[in-house]
């Protein structure tokens, strides 16, 4: 059995790569507030095994069985499941972790915002303060600071 150290940096790779952060209307406000993550991929068996091991570590999993595309998608919805997501897994992509910060300091996001004005808003203006931010702060489990 591997590490969870190493599990959850596999997971990290695999949301990084095939999957995504976005954020539905609630009912309290008229903004995209609701945070989710998703992660797509054809293997069932992947799917369900990332499931078990996550589940086992306090998220609430759900999977979304395919229609017509083949394709499962394992879903976590919620504020506290971003934040434990963010604690135990962390974010390493530029676009996630200003899309991230935008959330954590408005409260909601909106759709389509392009990484440009996101870095400007929250990454001090340039990828290398929010590469940087992201490897103190990210990769040590702590949560972004809030956009200024």
């Amino acid at each position: 059995m591997l590490k969870k150290e190493i599990l959850f940096s596999i997971i990290r790779g695999l949301f990084e790569a095939d999957g995504c952060l976005y954020f539905s209307h609630s009912k309290k406000l008229r903004y995209p507030s609701y945070p989710r993550l998703e992660i797509k991929s054809s293997s069932v068996v992947l799917v369900n095994q990332i499931k078990e091991f996550l589940e086992k570590e306090g998220f609430n999993v759900y999977v979304k069985r395919p229609v017509s595309n083949k394709t499962f998608a394992l879903l976590i919805s919620g504020d506290k499941m971003l934040t434990l997501w963010i604690k135990k897994v962390g974010l390493t992509s530029l676009k996630n972790i200003t899309k991230y910060n935008l959330w954590k300091s408005k409260g909601f996001y909106t759709p389509h915002t392009p990484l440009k004005m996101r870095l400007e808003t929250c990454g001090g203006g340039t990828a290398a303060t929010a590469v940087d931010f992201s490897k103190d702060k990210i990769f040590e489990k702590a949560e972004p600071a809030d956009c200024i």
